[in-house]
Order: C-alpha cells, then structure tokens, then sequence
C-alpha cells in the first residue's frame, strides 16, 4: 500500500480489519474533512504513550495532505520501535479530496 488510491481500495473491499488510519494533519486540517474511522495525531504530537497504543493494531497506515509529514512521522513511530507502520508517501488527503472520496 503506497498511495491514497490503495487506501480507498483497501477500504472498499473491508480489507482493513485490525488496521488504522492514523491521519498526521493538524487538528484544523482533519477537521476539515477526515476518512471516517482515521484517528487524529498530528506528526508533531507523537509521543511514547501513543505509540505504546498503536502497537495494539495489525497495521498503522500513516498519511497526511501530500506525504511530507507522513513520512516524518514514519521515521518517528519507527524509531520510536513501532514495526507495523505504513507510509503513504505518494499523495494524501489532497488526492481524496481531490478525487471526491467520502469524508466526514
């Protein structure tokens, strides 16, 4: 899985079972529209106690607007000993919006 197309995919055929989405946007941003069901943790916020939490899913799937801060947060979810973290680093939320892929 490597862009937001995969996502969409990947949701659409209930592919993501004990998965997340974790969206790495600001707060302003993911309430400006967000997948339904992504969790809020801007790249910026990540700290141990939320990574001893992610640890839980089978996969964290890590996006932002266009890629950048998704890849920083990568680095740090995995430097942090997090192995089970993909990073959508092709596009982002600006591709979903772009295509008019549901949001809430």
């Amino acid at each position: 899985m490597r862009n937001m197309e995969d996502v969409f995919k990947a949701i659409n055929e209930n592919e993501l079972d004990q998965c997340l989405l974790l969206d790495v946007r600001t707060e302003e941003e993911f309430r400006g529209g967000h997948i339904s069901g992504a969790l809020n943790l801007p790249h910026d916020s990540i700290n141990p106690d939320e990574v001893e939490k992610l640890k839980n899913y089978q996969r964290v799937i890590v996006f932002c607007q266009m890629g950048g801060r998704a890849g920083m947060a990568y680095h740090t979810l995995n430097a942090s000993g997090l192995k089970n973290v993909v990073c959508i680093d092709e596009n982002g939320m600006g591709y979903w919006f772009e295509k008019g892929y549901p949001t809430v």
